[in-house]
């Protein structure tokens, strides 16, 4: 039997379906409207979501303090808004590993979100993360508040990579140091033994290097030029240079702490009186301290330190301060929206005009990144206080 359905709902039915049908289709159309819309004025407007700082540290090396210096000095903030925008900061850790350095860095440099790097703890895992950003086609900009070494500018700017800047004096300036130090007290014939640390080679070998170039061209003499750590102790050439009367005015250890603490239980054990200058990877208190406990008087370069009264401290906790100082004076200073283009563009464009005035010191860079108004300075203890050697 057949239902016959009133010629008015079906044309009531049918009007409703083609009305649906077509308001789905002015949805859409509305909808599509609007993305594209959106996605035009975003283009226009730049990009204008959130962006990250990295800041690289070490905290596994309980004798190197200098990353743990930094990180109390760096301000514990998760964000500040610049503009229309966010900007994270995301603290990194590489545990004192070239390997994990690497796994890190390229963690970073692959994610475009993040448009700046503050890092590393010491040059050889610096080195790590410029060669991980030198590989990217987007790099990112690139602050230096700890790595000396010269040949990581170097190379840099060798690859056309011009958006990275040194907050610290560079090696060669410390070999300076040195060289007028040794030759101030020592006179122009000394007689210096280099210890250069097996670890942070890049670090130790570089700055080797410029010292003994220096010494050498002022006359001076080399005697003893080799590698200590733990596989190379001084007392394997000891007795050597004792029998053939040439046994170092003074001693350079070109070194990080860990290290520089081993070298001094050497020279207490072997009851030793030459003189020690420490470089700059040994301003840590507990090695300093320790150096009280020798016969001969120990020297120490930084160009990092805080004044309490009399009261000397070297410490990278003002280089914390201003790094963060340093990296939100770049991004406030861009006109555009904080990418990784705008952020690099601005510093290579504008690298001579960044200058700030820090609680470490002025900041003033040059074509190469590296900071003109910082040095580096000498101290020793006198009478247990730690001073500055004047007059070099």
């Amino acid at each position: 039997m057949e239902t016959n359905v009133p010629k008015s709902k079906n044309s009531k039915f049918n009007w409703i379906k083609v009305f649906l049908k077509w308001l789905g289709i002015t949805l859409c159309g509305i909808l599509i409207a609007w993305l594209v819309t959106t996605k035009l004025n975003s283009v226009r407007a730049g990009d204008t979501s959130s962006k990250k700082i990295a800041v690289i540290m070490s905290g596994t090396d309980k004798t190197f303090t200098i990353p743990k210096e930094f990180e109390d000095g760096f301000p514990k903030i998760a964000s500040f808004p610049l503009k229309s925008q966010t900007i994270f900061i995301e603290p990194k850790e590489d545990l004192y590993s070239i390997e994990q350095a690497k796994i890190v860095a390229d963690e970073i440099v692959n994610d475009d979100s993040y448009v700046l790097i503050i890092g590393n703890s010491n040059s050889e895992l610096t080195e790590v993360t410029l060669n991980s950003i030198l590989a990217s086609k987007n790099r990112p900009s690139f602050i230096l508040p700890i790595a000396t070494a010269d040949n990581i500018l170097a190379k840099a700017n060798s690859e056309n990579y011009k958006s990275i800047l040194r907050m610290v004096p560079d090696n060669n300036n410390q070999a300076e140091m040195i060289k007028s130090f040794i030759f101030s007290k020592m006179g122009e014939n000394a007689n210096v033994g280099l210890l250069i640390d097996e670890e942070n080679e890049t670090y130790s070998n570089n700055l080797s290097k410029n010292i003994s170039a220096k010494i050498l061209d002022y006359n001076g003499h080399i005697v003893l030029s080799k590698k200590y750590g733990k596989s190379c102790r001084f007392i394997d050439e000891y007795e050597t240079l004792k029998k053939n009367k040439l046994l170092p005015d003074i001693v350079v250890y070109v070194g990080v702490s860990s290290n520089g603490l081993l070298l001094i239980e050497e020279f207490k054990a072997l009851h030793i009186n030459i003189p020690i200058i420490f470089t700059d990877g040994c301003t840590v208190e507990r090695l300093m301290i320790k150096s009280k406990e020798l016969k001969n008087k120990a020297y120490f370069l930084s160009s990092v330190s805080k004044s309490e009264g009399d009261k000397i401290e070297p410490t990278y906790k003002p280089i914390g301060h201003d790094a963060f100082d340093l990296a939100q004076k770049i991004l406030s200073s861009i006109d555009e929206p904080i990418t990784r283009s705008s952020v690099r563009n601005y510093i290579e464009k504008n690298k001579l005009k960044i200058i700030m005035n820090g609680d470490a010191g002025n900041y003033k860079f040059n074509e190469e990144g590296n900071n003109q108004e910082m040095k580096f300075k000498i101290y020793t203890y006198q009478n247990g206080i730690l001073t500055e050697v004047k007059g070099l």
